[in-house]
């Protein structure tokens, strides 16, 4: 790998050449054998942002879920079929939302209209599957 291009990994907590494989799922299946999807290797990239405090990070190096990355993946899990996922981030989703129904920044400090948005287009999405989804919809 050429040395450029390990320094931009490296600026997003990218370590090695083998951890950049295994996000890609290089070699997963042995020699030969057909790379994963991009499907599927969007979905290993989410699963592995996804934090056990909830939500998604807007990047490898961030520390907390952010409601706007978290919101719009929502749509794209339940048209997958990926619903345990999109459940458990809709709940995240729900829990944190703010008193005025709005949310939040990547920091969670400032309500931001956009992010709101995309938060909405995830509850509405999956409120099918999470009832509790509507109501924080119409919040």
């Amino acid at each position: 790998m050429d040395i450029d291009v390990l320094r931009f990994l490296r600026s997003f907590g990218v370590r090695s050449v083998a951890a950049v494989r295994k996000w890609l799922g290089a070699g997963a299946q042995g020699p030969g054998a057909d790379p994963p999807s991009p499907a599927a290797r969007a979905l290993g990239w989410i699963r592995a942002n996804c934090l056990t405090a909830g939500g998604v990070r807007v990047h490898s190096r961030h520390r907390q879920g952010y409601p706007e990355v978290t919101g719009y993946l929502v749509p794209t899990l339940v048209d997958r079929g990926e619903f345990a996922l999109a459940e458990e981030l809709l709940r995240w989703l729900i829990a944190i939302q703010r008193p005025d129904g709005a949310y939040t920044d990547p920091d969670r400090s400032t309500p931001c209209i956009f992010d709101t948005g995309q938060v909405l287009r995830g509850l509405l999405a999956g409120s099918g599957r999470v009832p509790e989804a509507q109501e924080a919809a119409r919040h």
